[in-house]
């Protein structure tokens, strides 16, 4: 009979132990769970709020940078025009002073040009009018007879 009883005590401890340890585990397994989503919820919400600080450092940073460059290209480009406009200027000024020394040494040219052309003329003139005047005082001089002044 004793061992009965412990035979008896034993199974209704074992199915004890059975009962709890599986109630244990159905309760544990639902806090760990309610746990875990807890953490889970806790930490994805702290590392939004740190992604959502880092990306707005980051477009503040971006914005700044960006606004240098735009200030940086328009103080590059406002440089590079005055340079272009007053090489510019100093290009077409020289252009139109060469322009005028070549027109002014062409008009020269012309000028003595034709002051040599017309001092041909004159002298192809005076040259005709010499001969011609010396055949006519030669026909004028033949036709009277002034056999001393004639040439032979």
């Amino acid at each position: 009979m004793i061992v009965r009883k412990i035979v008896v005590a034993l199974v209704i401890c074992s199915f004890l132990f059975i009962g709890t340890s599986i109630y244990a585990q159905s309760t544990s397994g639902l806090t760990f769970s309610d746990w875990y989503r807890q953490q889970l919820h806790s930490v994805s919400e702290q590392m939004n709020k740190e992604v959502q600080v880092g990306f707005s450092s980051m477009k503040k940073s971006v914005e700044t940078q960006e606004e240098q460059l735009l200030k940086e290209i328009e103080q590059k480009l406002s440089d590079f025009f005055l340079i272009a406009s007053g090489s510019a200027k100093g290009d077409i000024e020289n252009y139109k002073k060469d322009y005028l020394q070549r027109l002014e040494e062409t008009k020269e040219s012309l000028i003595q040009l034709d002051l040599m052309e017309v001092e041909q003329e004159m002298q192809e003139t005076q040259m005709v009018i010499e001969k011609e005047a010396f055949d006519i005082l030669s026909e004028l001089l033949s036709d009277n007879d002034f056999d001393g002044f004639t040439e032979k």
